[in-house]
């Protein structure tokens, strides 16, 4: 059975927004829903395809080497590097967290 365009379309409950470790427990940051909707600056509709181009778009943003070129100050640009690399594992992160979301939704629906 194929998924519609309209079937990837979530609207996420109460729980699913105060779920404190949707991704699956590992060790490292651990980014809830409603954290991980905050940083790409999404709604609670979401679409896959929404996901992908705000992925895209924050880490063109803060990759590390563009954001870090932004001064010309070599104790800034380190510092900043080390931002961009924090800032680029946490879009990761919650980029993973909405993915396996829609996915384990998707699933539901079929």
């Amino acid at each position: 059975m194929f998924l519609q365009k309209e079937d990837l379309v979530h609207l996420l409950t109460e729980e699913e927004l105060l779920c404190e470790d949707f991704s699956g427990g590992s060790a490292m940051n651990t980014v809830s829903i409603q954290q991980a909707l905050e940083l790409f600056e999404l709604s609670q509709t979401i679409t896959q395809d929404r996901l992908n181009e705000r992925y895209r778009k924050l880490l063109h943003t803060w990759h590390p080497n563009r954001y870090a070129s932004l001064t010309n100050n070599p104790k800034k640009y380190m510092e900043m590097y080390k931002k961009g690399e924090d800032k680029t594992k946490e879009i990761h992160s919650a980029y993973h967290v909405l993915k396996d979301w829609l996915h384990n939704e998707k699933k539901t629906v079929s």
